[in-house]
């Protein structure tokens, strides 16, 4: 990824956090919250062209690597 994609593709990711962390927050149930999370992320890995034991082992290092980040007051992760 180019520098200017990279930028892009940050902005796009700010963008749809912005969007759906409403609804996430007006949800009074983690585990409505988590299974819809867990279904969106099963939809986007048959969506890409990454083999399903590849997506699977992103998704976790990523998730090992967001839980390290504190979120900020106005939502944004630092």
């Amino acid at each position: 990824m180019t520098p200017k994609e990279l930028k892009a593709h940050s902005a796009g990711v700010m963008k749809m956090y912005q969007q759906i962390k409403p609804i996430i927050e007006d949800c009074d149930d983690c585990g409505v919250v988590f299974g819809t999370l867990l279904i969106t992320l099963a939809a986007c890995g048959s969506q890409i062209d990454v083999p399903t034991e590849h997506f699977k082992a992103m998704v976790v290092q990523e998730l090992d690597r967001l839980m390290l980040v504190d979120a900020k007051p106005e939502g944004l992760l630092s």
